[in-house]
């Protein structure tokens, strides 16, 4: 005969899906309920911290992004620090996120900025998945996305080396077809249509060293010299191929570089410290103060 199946009991409806699991995650590592945080009132807590002014950083080096401007903050569970970190008072899981808007700059490539995250612990709690230069836990790092090919510019001309005695160097200086790209500290190359075997010679081809250096903002000087050939060289007139380019660190094109970086659900502890942190390689960089550039912390449980 069969039996009918006791009905069941409803399960209870969970106010919040991510908190919720993350309490019977945290159970099941051992904790016990006494010790679990207690739950958010309303859903997840929030609270949003902007940057009063424009800040520039130190050049490559990596600097505390000072928030100081509360736009809103609900609940206690922490509080905005005067140098721009923010204290816990309420061990939970949170989720921090930062927005980093910075300034658009002609000439200068985005991929030499990085935003991060870091956390300061506990000394019992301390996890150090990977070292920062505030000896802190790395929550998020990201280094800003971007292109870093430098701008070049070019001269194309007639010049006749002539002879070139052993140990003799012969130069030319030639303007670059574009102004404004170039400048000292830069790097140039050069050629010579007439420098082949069938001109010259192997011997004076495998000897001849051609040069082109950066001598005044889009100047090139282009040096022949013959280390050896004794009998002398003699290049006859032909076309000079100058390129030159300018430095990595400060090329490429870009508008604003903003970038938005958020940690993963973490287990922060009341008395624990979490902060944003850029570095950029660019001198005079700065963030943009803005509604976009911001620090985010939620508690969700």
């Amino acid at each position: 005969m069969d039996h009918p199946e006791p009905p069941r009991e409803p399960r209870p409806r969970r106010r919040h899906l991510v908190g919720s699991g993350a309490v019977l995650a945290l159970a099941g590592l051992g904790g016990s309920a006494a010790a679990q945080p207690a739950p958010c009132t309303f859903g997840i807590l929030r609270g949003r911290y902007g940057l009063g002014a424009n800040f520039t950083p130190v050049y490559n080096t990596v600097n505390v992004v000072p928030w100081s401007v509360t736009y809103f903050q609900q609940g206690s569970d922490w509080t905005l620090l005067p140098d721009g970190k923010i204290l816990v008072h309420t061990s939970g899981l949170y989720r921090i996120v930062i927005a980093i808007d910075w300034v658009a700059q002609a000439g200068t490539d985005i991929d030499l900025r990085i935003n991060g995250i870091l956390c300061t612990r506990l000394p019992a709690a301390r996890r150090h998945r990977r070292a920062t230069p505030f000896n802190d836990d790395r929550l998020a790092w990201v280094d800003v996305p971007g292109s870093n090919p430098p701008k070049s510019a070019r001269y194309q001309g007639r010049w006749a080396p002539g002879p070139i005695p052993q140990g003799g160097i012969v130069t030319t200086e030639v303007t670059l077809a574009t102004a404004g790209v170039v400048g000292l500290g830069d790097v140039a190359f050069a050629s010579h249509t007439q420098i082949s075997d069938a001109v010259i010679g192997a011997e004076a081809v495998n000897a001849l060293i051609v040069q082109a250096k950066v001598v005044a903002p889009d100047r090139v000087r282009v040096c022949l010299y013959n280390p050896t050939v004794a009998a002398g060289i003699v290049v006859p007139d032909g076309v000079v191929n100058v390129v030159a380019m300018n430095s990595v660190l400060t090329c490429g094109e870009n508008d604003d570089a903003f970038q938005t970086l958020h940690t993963p659900v973490e287990r922060i502890l009341a008395g624990e410290v979490v902060y944003g942190v850029v570095r950029s390689h660019v001198r005079n960089d700065y963030v943009q103060a803005n509604t976009d550039c911001f620090m985010q912390v939620e508690r969700l449980g």
